[in-house]
């Protein structure tokens, strides 16, 4: 991995935070970016822990000198607690009402 790093390319670790995923990769595996789990980030903005966990994961990413990206925002409420926690990149687009 550290050779194709190299050469400018980067890896990502997706689908953070359920199955088999496990804080060792982080540590172990030559990732680069860390994708956290949509079942985290679909109901940020009314669920308080998956606020605890979703800041929890970002911390401990970005202390290690990865990205972190979100997935499956569900509106600007959730986008808006990514921004407060520190996420600079999400995988879907927010949907907004065509007015």
């Amino acid at each position: 991995m550290g050779d194709i790093q190299e050469l400018g390319c980067k890896f990502a670790l997706d689908n953070f935070g359920v199955g088999f995923s496990s804080f060792i990769y982080l540590k172990e595996l030559l990732v680069d970016i860390l994708k956290i789990d949509g079942s985290f980030i679909r109901q940020l903005a009314y669920s308080p822990d998956d606020r605890v966990f979703v800041k929890a994961l970002n911390e401990v990413a970005v202390g290690l000198g990865k990205e972190t990206v979100a997935e499956f925002i569900k509106n600007e409420e959730g986008l808006q607690l990514l921004a407060v926690i520190g996420y600079r990149k999400q995988k879907t687009p927010v949907l907004r009402r065509r007015e």
